[in-house]
């Protein structure tokens, strides 16, 4: 995926036509287990995890409340939504899976924003350090160019200069924090408004009966749950220390074992490339006629049971969010 990034990148550069023509949309339906017939609430978590992904991806994302299920979509360039899509799905579920292991709300709950905290996180190192690396690896290249070459002859002077428009690449927590105020939101089509006008709701999982009291009362009922309740996983080994499986065959993306710096080309060329997929993102939704409405704001979180969010974070760094799974 990475490697396609870099080939994108000279394609979109070089293209004059409309950026839409490279854009396409993939969705996640998080719906309940068979024979259930109630309400889907989008959790907190996964926020946070939407947002992680789309930086990991360098794509946008929004959500739709359909009742009975909630679908995530992701847009941008097509090839990478696909990607996204995957890794959103693996890690939603993986987290899922590894809370099983906490007893009680505060626990699991705090387990879960710590995993998806966590991804945040790495994901903004990776886009930092990327850029880091670009800029690296172009001082490397002007360094080892002939000394009689001009400042203003070489090719890296000069791209700079022409797309100085764009401007100076932000930091990855500036950068994520901007983008993440526009993508999210909720579907809402000129065609079919009043179907896709669905309020947010409290972000908690509803699946246990015991945590049926958070929609009530969050602080009260997590602090209860902490009174009574032990911070250790039920299992220690609930939680895999490798996501391979038997008859699963894991690979990672073989890209992405290589240095960073022999990707981009240049410093200029990778923040061309991030403004130009958002850029993709922004045309398709016009395309498509799609409308966005800005989402409730949501209550501060609180970490409840520090112990179970560290493990969460901690347990993050086992996800790797470009394995490809062969079966």
């Amino acid at each position: 995926m990475s490697e396609h990034n870099v080939t994108q990148a000279d394609l979109m550069a070089n293209d004059t036509g409309s950026n839409a023509q490279y854009g396409g949309r993939s969705i996640v339906r998080i719906e309940k287990v068979a024979g259930s017939s109630r309400r889907v609430m989008k959790e907190a978590f996964v926020n946070t995890l939407a947002k992680a992904i789309c930086t990991f991806f360098d794509c946008k994302c929004f959500s739709t409340d359909r009742n009975t299920s909630v679908d995530w979509t992701f847009f941008g360039i097509a090839d990478n939504t696909i990607a996204a899509s995957a890794a959103f799905e693996m890690a939603h579920d993986l987290i899922l899976e590894w809370a099983c292991a906490y007893k009680g709300g505060g626990p699991t709950f705090s387990y879960r924003l710590g995993v998806a905290d966590g991804l945040r996180s790495m994901a903004n190192l990776e886009k930092g350090k990327e850029l880091e690396d670009a800029r690296h690896h172009e001082l490397g290249l002007i360094a080892n160019e002939p000394s009689g070459q001009s400042k203003e002859d070489h090719p890296y002077t000069k791209r700079e200069e022409a797309a100085s428009s764009i401007g100076e690449p932000e930091t990855p927590d500036s950068a994520n924090d901007d983008i993440n105020s526009m993508e999210f939101g909720e579907l809402q089509n000129d065609s079919d408004t009043a179907q896709n006008e669905f309020d947010f709701k409290a972000d908690f999982d509803m699946d246990d009966a015991q945590n049926l009291e958070l929609c009530d009362d969050v602080d009260e009922a997590i602090n209860k749950y902490m009174k009574r309740e032990p911070t250790e996983p039920l299992s220690p080994h609930g939680i895999p220390q490798s996501l391979a499986a038997p008859g699963i065959k894991v690979e990672s993306d073989p890209w992405f074992s290589t240095s960073m710096a022999s990707r981009w080309r240049s410093e200029m060329q990778l923040v061309q490339f991030r403004a130009t997929s958002e850029q993709v993102a922004d045309d398709y939704l016009r395309e498509q006629s799609i409308k966005l409405r800005k989402r409730r704001k949501a209550r501060a979180l609180n970490i409840r049971d520090r112990d179970s969010y560290s493990r969460g974070r901690k347990d993050s760094s086992k996800i790797n969010v470009r394995q490809r799974t062969l079966m």
